[in-house]
Parts: structure tokens; C-alpha cells; sequence
């Protein structure tokens, strides 16, 4: 290991516990000891302010990285700032690191995105952009993401990543808050009447392409097309399916589901429904509701998503068409 500068060499000497100090100048050659005491011996009276041993401690991270693998850097730095600080001093300085606009600082806000979220962002950048911030991202999260790419892009990634130098902090900080906006483009994708329209035209996709559509969609971006699945169909849109539409797929609802389904649904809602099967299934569901107990609201939930998740099968199927509207009833 080398680290350029002799007074930087010396400081980092310093900061390091006895061991960890000895092993370092172990490496260094002999004609160079010298002058690294005589640097030691100017900063043991003149230390460096803090924010300097921060970035000398960072680049010594880096060096140990290249050399043995992607520790997680908080944990790496935490344990040298413990060393050369005390665990008192560790923490309080670690905060100051987060707070500094580092790379880790932006890094860290990554961490509730989904690698297949991070992987779609990556998909648009080029290549040797997604390296430099793959090469700072966690070890874990990044074989995570690496996993779900391609395996010719996986592959052009690795190579990048093993040859090109690392990158200054402030254009890794700036790759990564690219990557986070598009990642998480809350503005644009959480719109519920965007999503609402597009849903809609998936159903409109006839031939049960929309549902091949949908799988496509996943493969890419999974957050959205989840949501996309969600918004296809809604309990409370069966009161304004087509009656002929509407009778096809409550044949093929079970009973007792749809009884729990109804409670505590609208007068309107409910009537839609039972005005569309027959007199007999009315009247037995209708003595069930009366004669036993309300089910609590997750099992009232967990049964309307049953019977949207069996229309949209019969949807998909071409059995029904979710977008036949009755005139008098839209």
C-alpha cells in the first residue's frame, strides 16, 4: 500500500493503534523512515485539524478496498476513527461525515430503493458512470443489482469496475444523486391519475396481451408495474361493469367469498351485485350476511382482492372485458 504524500503517511501513523500503525510502516521502505519520523514528530506538536485526519482516514479506506475486497465503508471507517479517536469521538464524527455531502451521504438515501429500482436507473447511464457507482455501493446491495442486469452489461460493468481508477468524491456524490432521481421519480410516477390511465390501457389491450404487457413491464420496472396490477381493477369498479360482463364474472366467484366481500360495502355497490345473480345465491347470501358475524376489514380486504384477482384472470383470458361499461350506469 502507498499512500502519496510523506506528511499524510506520517499522520495516518498517528491516528492508527500501535499494531495497525507497526504493520503499516512495516511496508514502507527503509530510506523513507526518516522522514516520516521526522513528520511525526512535527505533527505530534502541530495535529492536523480533524476534517484533514477525516480525509486521510477515507483515502486509507479506499486503498484497503482495492486491495481486499468492498468492506461496508461505514463499518470500516467507524472502526478506524475508534482506533485513532475513542468510541467516544467515533460516532460524533461519523455524523459529521454523513452531513458533509460525501458520497456516503448520498449513498446512505439509497437504501430504502429496491436493487431492481437501482438497476432500472443504471440500465440508462453509461456504462463507465454505473461502474464508478457500483464500485462505492455496498457489497451486498451491488451483487444484488448486478444480478438482476443482463448478463452482457453485467459483464462490460465488472470489467469497468476492476480497471478504471476511483473517482473523486464529488463526482461519485453526483453520480449517485442522478441515479436517485432516476430511481425514484416520485413526482412523475406516483400521480394517481396517471397510473389510473394507464391502467385502463393495459385493459384496453385486447387478447390478453395487456397481461404480457404487464410481465414486460415487471421485468423492468417492478414498483410501477405493481401498482399497475393493483389499479387494472378495484372492487368498487364492479358496480360499473357491463351487466352481461358483470354476470360472467360473478359465476365464477365463489359464494361464501363475495358474502364477505360485501360487508360493509355501499347500498349501491351491493345492490349492483345482487341485482346480478340469481334469486336463489341472492337470498342465501343475504340470510348469511343476517345470521353470522361481520368479518373483521383485513378479512373483508383479503376477500375483495380474491374475487379482483379472479376477474382480472378472466380479463386476461378474454372472458370478460373490464372496460364494457353499461351506458345508463357510467
Amino acid at each position: 500500500m502507498e499512500l502519496k504524500g510523506t506528511r499524510k503517511l506520517a499522520a495516518l501513523v498517528l491516528m492508527l493503534e500501535r499494531t495497525a500503525a507497526s504493520r503499516l510502516l512495516q511496508g514502507v521502505p527503509e530510506e523513507r523512515l526518516p522522514e516520516i519520523g521526522r513528520e511525526m514528530l512535527d505533527l505530534a506538536v502541530c495535529p492536523l485539524p480533524e476534517e484533514e485526519q477525516i480525509r486521510i482516514l477515507t483515502e486509507f479506506r479506499r486503498e484497503i478496498d482495492e486491495e481486499t475486497g468492498r468492506p461496508d465503508p461505514v463499518q470500516r471507517i467507524r472502526g478506524l476513527i475508534e482506533a485513532s479517536h475513542g468510541n467516544e469521538r467515533a460516532e460524533p464524527l461519523l455524523e459529521r461525515i454523513r452531513n458533509s455531502g460525501s458520497p456516503w451521504s448520498e449513498i446512505a438515501l439509497l437504501e430504502d430503493l429496491e436493487p431492481a429500482a437501482i438497476a432500472e436507473a443504471l440500465r440508462y447511464e453509461q456504462p463507465q458512470v454505473a461502474a464508478i457507482f457500483l464500485r462505492e455501493l455496498d457489497s451486498t446491495k451491488a451483487a444484488e443489482i448486478l444480478a438482476i442486469l443482463s448478463d452482457e452489461l453485467r459483464t462490460e460493468l465488472l470489467l469497468r469496475m476492476a480497471s478504471r481508477p476511483p473517482a473523486s468524491p464529488d463526482v461519485v456524490a453526483r453520480i449517485v444523486r442522478s441515479l436517485r432521481r432516476r430511481a425514484k421519480p416520485e413526482e412523475a410516477a406516483a400521480d394517481p391519475r396517471r397510473l389510473k390511465r394507464l391502467a385502463e390501457l393495459l385493459n384496453r389491450i385486447p387478447g390478453g396481451e395487456g397481461k404480457k404487457t404487464l410481465a414486460s413491464l415487471a421485468e423492468r420496472d417492478a414498483g410501477l408495474a405493481e401498482k399497475l396490477k393493483e389499479l387494472r381493477f378495484v372492487f368498487d369498479d364492479l358496480i360499473l361493469l357491463e351487466r352481461k360482463n358483470l354476470q360472467k364474472a360473478l359465476g365464477s366467484i365463489d359464494m361464501a367469498l363475495l358474502t364477505r366481500a360485501l360487508h360493509s360495502t355501499s347500498p349501491e355497490l351491493k345492490e349492483r351485485i345482487l341485482g346480478n345473480v340469481s334469486r336463489r345465491v341472492r337470498e342465501r347470501i343475504e340470510e348469511e350476511m343476517e345470521s353470522t358475524a361481520e368479518p373483521s376489514q383485513r378479512e373483508r380486504i383479503a376477500a375483495q382482492r380474491e374475487i379482483v384477482k379472479t376477474i382480472i384472470s378472466l380479463a386476461d383470458a378474454g372472458q370478460v372485458d373490464l372496460m364494457a361499461r353499461d351506458r345508463a350506469e357510467s
